[in-house]
């Protein structure tokens, strides 16, 4: 025991051994927090007991509690589930009792609102009926892109001799360049590909394709670029442009082939590497021959902004 708290009239080593049951030996605190001499004394017991209190314990208790007369009152609140089901209820019974109920009602509830729409906002089942009807047809589009080719491009041969090639792809400007005027005919390039979603499809697989291609990413600059910048971007851009330079509506907000390309340093086999994978995708699509040659004349022009040493 410390000295500061031993007791000079106290044999500790002695009493330690001489404490029976229910004493102990205890250091108090005084008021300003210093320990004061160990004492010898007794431990009054604690007063409780294993068990359930009887119900007369149990009402004393209450009687006794400052806030026993607050909480003696049972109260049995409507809880919002109630409250929903009971509305639910009413707009159910309501609307079988019409021909068509007015979906905008205010009658019906916060249910009703979630799943028919107000007047501001639509419900749950008129998103899911336009989500439904849009999936088809986005499932089909694929499936029609060499349908809408083989169409369009004989219409075309029958009116015109001489195709469209677009416009060309490198001439497209850079932040302060110009750009090269469309070519006109009765029917697009653009239009003959199936427009922008049969394009946009084309690209996707393209790109998929052009990103793992060993070949190119030999070149640790091409590498580079593959992997600093997601795929959806390039993908993006690239549709964009194929819409623009095939005589589509589309503007090219991209860089000019030169800017983009300038710091690749790609060589003329790394060139013929990707022509192989872009006519790998046009044929997995069934393109016609006639509309993949104008599609390669337009990207043959963007060779000399692209590839080192030409």
């Amino acid at each position: 025991m410390s000295p500061a708290f031993a007791n000079p009239k106290l044999d500790v080593a002695a009493v330690i051994s001489q404490l029976g049951v229910g004493e102990a030996l205890v250091s108090t605190l005084q008021e300003n927090g210093v320990p004061m001499p160990v004492e010898r004394t007794l431990i009054c017991p604690p007063r409780c007991r294993m068990g359930a209190i009887t119900p007369e314990e149990r009402a004393a208790v209450r009687a006794r509690s400052p806030v026993g007369a607050k909480y003696d009152v049972r109260v049995n609140r409507e809880s919002a589930h109630e409250i929903l089901t009971r509305r639910t209820g009413s707009a159910d019974v309501t609307r079988s009792g019409q021909t068509r109920a007015d979906p905008h009602s205010e009658a019906g509830g916060p249910l009703s609102d979630l799943l028919w729409g107000t007047k501001r906002r639509q419900g749950m089942v008129e998103t899911m009926a336009k989500q439904a009807a849009r999936a088809p047809s986005a499932a089909r589009s694929a499936g029609r892109f060499s349908a809408a080719c083989w169409a369009a491009s004989s219409v075309d041969r029958a009116a015109a001799s001489t195709p469209s090639p677009g416009r060309q792809l490198g001439s497209i400007p850079g932040p302060k360049g110009g750009r090269m005027a469309a070519q006109q005919s009765k029917v697009t390039l653009y239009e003959r590909l199936g427009g922008v979603y049969n394009i946009a499809t084309v690209v996707d697989d393209l790109i998929d394709r052009v990103m793992v291609d060993p070949r190119l990413n030999a070149n640790p600059l091409v590498d580079e670029a593959h992997h600093k910048f997601p795929p959806a971007g390039f993908k993006y851009l690239v549709t964009e442009m194929v819409c623009w330079a095939s005589g589509g509506p589309q503007k090219y907000t991209g860089r000019s082939m030169a800017d983009s390309h300038r710091d690749l340093k790609i060589t003329p086999k790394e060139w013929d590497a990707f022509l192989d994978d872009f006519k790998q995708t046009l044929n997995k699509f069934k393109v016609p021959a006639a509309e993949q040659a104008e599609v390669v004349e337009i990207v043959q022009s963007t060779y000399g902004d692209i590839v080192v040493g030409s």
